[in-house]
């Protein structure tokens, strides 16, 4: 178990993300949906040699059809697993959503991993630890 999370982590389910993903913290966490918008942009970020180099980005893929919502659902646990109580003494505090609104599904989802709704935005929504480990 390694002892400190990146404090805020991004799921962008957005398949037009792309290019804003050079705006993001280079040291928060990143995970972003494969896409043929997303996936030539974070190889660019991957690059070592470059000024935008981002070694927290990961890429996930979904079901082609699956919707925003249905993405983020099926990747929040694993997320959760990487940068959670499960690898970090002390995990990430806050989740970051881009491309896809709350719905009661996911505030249930958010329960269950101890994260509640404290913002939502046009784009997304943040959700924070409802207790300090």
């Amino acid at each position: 178990m390694r002892n400190k999370a990146q404090l805020r982590v991004w799921i962008i389910v957005d398949k037009l993300f792309g290019e804003q993903l050079a705006e993001l913290p280079q040291d928060d966490a990143v995970w972003i949906i494969a896409s043929d918008v997303n996936t030539p942009f974070v190889n660019l970020l991957w690059q070592k040699d470059l000024p935008t180099y981002h070694p927290n980005l990961t890429v996930f893929k979904a079901i082609e059809t699956d919707t925003p919502e249905e993405a983020l659902l099926a990747i929040l646990f694993t997320v959760d697993e990487h940068h959670g109580y499960a690898s970090f003494e002390i995990p990430y505090r806050e989740l970051q959503v881009v491309g896809c609104l709350p719905s009661p599904e996911i505030h249930l989802f958010l329960d269950d991993l101890e994260l509640k709704l404290t913002k939502q935005t046009a784009i997304g929504f943040v959700a924070c630890r409802t207790h300090e480990s």
